[in-house]
């Protein structure tokens, strides 16, 4: 999920890198929990998850890792939706 390497950018902001090809869902509920905390739509980040990694702040990491059964929920329903067309 989210690896071990943290950089600070330089607002002071300590960032994570989280693997989006090998934690989709992980990647998913950390964009939802980052954009939710900056005051935007859930879904406002969701653009992000066309590229293969990504940085988020440190502060969403436990936020995320909490949402995840919500998160592989949803996924599971958006899969059998499509399976049904």
């Amino acid at each position: 999920m989210a690896s071990g390497k943290r950089f600070v950018a330089e607002d002071g902001r300590c960032f994570v890198p989280v693997v989006i090809t090998e934690a989709r869902a992980f990647a998913r509920a950390c964009l939802e929990v980052w954009a939710e905390g900056e005051g935007k739509d859930r879904r406002a980040r969701m653009w992000m998850m066309d590229f293969k990694a990504l940085s988020v702040p440190l502060q969403y990491i436990e936020p995320a890792r909490a949402r995840m059964p919500a998160i592989i929920a949803e996924i599971e329903a958006e899969a059998r939706r499509r399976n049904r067309r």
